[in-house]
């Protein structure tokens, strides 16, 4: 599988979990006086799911032959863009099979 691939299907099961624990915490409806533990959580598994996706960006920067610094461009607003383009359309390094990322 290339790391192309293997990149946009860590990204889409990211969100798609991600979608379902925001969704659990805007239904989750507590009744006054209880604790909402659905919406809790919800929402710690939406924060490993942020982490796993952060993961995946950083294998996927590593698959570019780029810093593992320029995770920081997602949070400028125009270089966000730029590195959302760069980890979708610019072909990685081709490595020999079972070789390992550093």
């Amino acid at each position: 599988m290339g790391a192309l691939h293997q990149f946009f299907t860590q990204m889409i099961l990211v969100l798609f979990v991600y979608f379902i624990c925001v969704l659990i915490m805007e239904l989750a409806d507590p009744v006054p006086g209880t604790r909402n533990i659905p919406a809790g959580l919800a929402a710690i598994i939406a924060l490993l799911s942020v982490t796993f996706g952060q993961a995946a960006v950083s294998r996927r920067l590593v698959n570019l032959g780029k810093s593992r610094w320029w995770m920081i461009t997602q949070l400028v607003p125009i270089l966000n863009i730029y590195l959302i383009c760069l980890l979708l359309f610019v072909r990685g390094k081709r490595r020999p099979r079972g070789a390992r990322v550093e």
